[in-house]
This record gives structure tokens, C-alpha cells and sequence, in this order.
């Protein structure tokens, strides 16, 4: 057998070395009875005895002898999934290198290509700087791989392929690897964890100290609200017991003069009677200052409690009974609704207290499921709506409780009872 010496190969597994032959229609392993001495691309004759190998015949026994002529052995270009059609021939191949070992001995690359796998096996003699995922062209020789035997046979197909070279030169770089890997992409992705991670805890502090100042900020606020109301009730409280009380007493001695001077001359009695006028005017602008400081309590109490409290200021030291009656579950309603109608349940109280007749006043506030009724009723002459006037003092009025109840898109309704007495009914919807 003439041929062309492709490859020596050092085989440590036997007493013998062998090398790889190949002519131009296919390559063989041949195994020498001693190691030959000689180098790839000279000729040489080849006898021995032909056996199978592991997946092409093989010679054992080999003896042989240099011939005249000398060529560099031809690799053959072609792709991976080829690659096992050639064992033993000299190849080239190009794929993406998918991964990189080294040892004592030797290099091994594994590259892919159109779903093919192939090793790339080289002595470890000089370090190259392969990375994963690089572009590489290799040449060598073909050595196809079986794998489990029985896979073979009952496949009839080869499981790869590894290319023996003895030349780190033998591989070449065709293109790098990308910068970004699964190396980088885990750093990357681990930093990006990390700085996220930082900034949470970040913003994390910075809400819990905003939420920790705005909570400062409302315990400031509601303490500074809570001594101002307190300030008005001790302001409310002191015009009620000096002002309030003194008016009150001088009004009640100016009544009881004017019922013994009956019979005094005329320029006296309208004395008496401006005296009484002026009292009784500054009376009710002492009250009226009560109820304006007062109505800061609607922010401290409930509707109820104010109204309660207003029925027994306007009826304290006087003949007529106070009572409130509250139905329902009480529940927060809109400021300007609890605003309106305490103002519309002070001026009713206060038209009945000016009726001397009046001797009881009863006040129902109702919660039912989509509105609030308030009903302010007493026992005096009645009143008449269609002679009604606006306060001349720019007071609340009847003007003053339609346009309220208006504001709330309320129904409003105020009519004398049959067995004497006024009726004021106000109903607010969807509160």
C-alpha cells in the first residue's frame, strides 16, 4: 500500500506507536510493529494485516518503508455534519466553539455546527487564547466516534468525531468571541440584582423617613388645632358666663321693672323700652359670638353632641325644656353639610326660644341608609312662613336656612303644627 504519512500519533495505551496513511480516495490507521521515524507529507509503503477497527478497517502489525516523493498531505474542506463520512482523512472544518479543556497532555475544543458536534483534540504545547463562542478553523485528522456500540448498530449512525492535530498552528480564529457571554450576562444580571436591590432599600428609607415626618408634621398640626379649640371654648365659655349671663341678668331686671312701671310717663317707658332693646340686641350678638367660636367643635365632636350642647346653651335659665333624639348609627358627613346644618338647627332653636309662648323644643336627627333628616319642632303660637322677613341684623333667617338647605340640595319644609307649634323639616340625600 503507497500513500502519504498524514499524521504521527503516539498511541500510550499501546507497546506500538501508529500513524495515520491516506492516499487520494481515503485514509487508514495504521499500527507499527515499532515507532515510526518519519514525518507528515512523505511517502511511504505500508504492509501489514487488515482488521477491523471501531468504525474503519485498520492495519496491525504494520511494517513499512520510505518511497521516493514527497507532498503535503491535502486537507479537505468540509462541514461538520460531513465530517463522519471521512475517518481517517485530513480535514477542515469551521464551527463556534461551545467549550474549552485543558490538561497535562492536551487541549480539547468542542465546536458546533448546524447542530453538529465535533472535538478539536491538540497537545498541550502552547497556551491560544480560545474563548467560548469564537469562530474557529481547524485541521486535522478525522477520527469518528461510535459512542455505545449497540447505538451503533442499531442506528447505523456515528456520534461525532474528533480532529487529531499535532500543530496548535493547526487552529485558527475566524472570528472572536462576542463580549457578551453567559460569564457576563450572570455578572451583569448579579450586578443589576444588587443595584436594584440597593436602590429598594433606598427608596424604602426615604418614604419611612417621609412617612416619619409627615406623621411628625400631623401630631404638630393636630396639637396646635387641638389648643386652638381649646382656646375657643375657654374664649366662648368666658363671653357666656361674664357677658352672656350679665346681659341676661340686666335684660331680666329691665322685664321685671317695665312690669312696675305700668303707669310711669311716656318719655320713661321709651327709656325703659330702648334699654330693654339695646340689652336684649347685645344679648344676642354675645350669643351669636358663643355659637361662631363654638362652631369649631364640630371638629372635635359629632354633629350631635354640638347640637346638644348649642339646645342647652340658647335654653339654659329659661322656661322652655330642651331634648335631641339621635337615630341611626351617627357616621362623618361632609364638613360643609355638618356646618349647614348646625347652623339651620341654631337658628330654628333660637326662633323658638324667642317666642315666649314656646315652652318645650325637640330635636330628631336621623342616619338612615342614603340620607340624613333633621326635624326641629315646639309647642308655641305657630309661625307663618309667607310673613317671614330677613334678620334685619344680617342674621341667619328663613332666607338664610332655604339657602342652605339649597347649597346641600336639600328638601326643606317648615309649617305650623295643627295643635300649635312650628315644624321644621330638612332632609339631605346621598350623605
Amino acid at each position: 500500500m503507497l500513500g502519504l504519512l498524514t499524521l504521527c500519533w503516539t498511541i500510550t495505551t499501546l507497546a506500538a506507536g501508529s500513524f495515520y496513511f491516506q492516499d487520494d480516495s481515503r485514509g487508514i490507521q495504521v499500527f507499527l510493529r515499532d515507532a515510526p521515524r518519519s514525518v507528515p507529507g512523505e511517502a511511504a509503503d505500508v504492509v501489514g494485516f487488515p482488521e477491523p477497527g471501531a468504525f474503519s478497517p485498520v492495519l496491525r502489525d504494520a511494517d513499512w518503508r520510505p518511497t521516493a516523493g514527497k507532498g503535503a498531505p491535502v486537507a479537505r474542506p468540509v462541514s461538520m455534519a460531513e465530517a463522519t463520512k471521512h475517518d481517517g482523512r485530513l480535514l477542515t472544518v469551521e464551527g463556534r466553539m461551545t467549550e474549552f479543556t485543558k490538561s497535562d497532555r492536551e487541549v480539547v475544543l468542542t465546536l458546533e455546527s448546524g447542530g453538529q458536534r465535533g472535538r478539536i483534540q491538540v497537545p498541550n504545547t502552547v497556551a491560544r487564547p480560545w474563548a467560548e463562542g469564537a469562530i474557529v478553523r481547524a485541521t486535522g485528522v478525522c477520527s469518528v466516534e461510535l459512542g455505545d456500540w449497540e447505538s451503533f448498530v442499531a442506528h447505523r449512525r456515528p456520534t461525532g468525531f474528533s480532529l487529531l492535530t499535532q500543530d496548535p498552528g493547526a487552529i485558527t480564529l475566524v472570528q472572536p468571541a462576542p463580549w457578551w457571554n453567559l460569564t457576563r450576562v450572570v455578572w451583569l444580571l448579579a450586578a443589576a440584582a444588587v443595584f436594584s436591590g440597593g436602590a429598594l432599600v433606598l427608596v424604602w428609607w426615604r418614604i419611612k423617613v417621609r412617612l416619619r415626618e409627615t406623621s411628625r408634621t400631623r401630631k404638630a398640626a393636630h396639637a396646635q388645632f387641638v389648643a386652638v379649640i381649646a382656646e375657643h371654648n375657654r374664649i366662648a365659655r368666658e363671653i357666656h358666663d361674664t357677658m352672656a349671663q350679665g346681659f341676661a341678668g340686666i335684660s331680666a331686671q329691665l322685664e321685671v321693672l317695665n312690669d312696675r312701671l305700668q303707669d310711669a310717663p311716656a318719655t320713661l317707658r321709651r327709656h325703659l323700652d330702648l334699654a330693654r332693646g339695646l340689652v336684649r340686641s347685645s344679648l344676642d350678638e354675645a350669643r351669636r359670638s358663643v355659637w361662631n367660636l363654638r362652631a369649631q367643635a364640630l371638629e372635635e365632636a359629632g354633629l350631635g353632641d354640638a347640637l346638644s350642647r348649642l339646645g342647652q346653651q340658647l335654653t339654659e335659665g329659661g322656661n322652655v325644656t330642651f331634648e335631641l333624639r339621635v337615630d341611626g348609627t351617627p357616621r362623618m358627613l361632609p364638613a360643609d353639610v355638618e356646618n349647614n346644618l348646625l347652623r339651620i338647627g341654631q337658628e330654628a332653636i333660637t326662633n323658638a326660644v324667642r317666642h315666649p309662648s314656646a315652652t318645650r323644643i325637640s330635636l330628631s336627627l336621623s342616619y338612615l341608609a342614603d340620607q340624613v333628616t333633621l326635624v326641629v319642632c315646639d309647642d308655641g303660637k305657630g309661625f307663618d312662613p309667607a310673613r317671614s322677613r330677613p334678620s334685619a341684623r344680617g342674621g341667619f333667617g328663613l332666607p338664610g336656612m332655604r339657602e342652605r338647605a339649597e347649597a346641600m340640595h336639600a328638601s326643606f319644609s317648615l309649617h305650623p303644627e295643627p295643635a300649635g307649634g312650628t315644624r321644621l323639616e330638612l332632609c339631605v340625600p346621598h350623605v
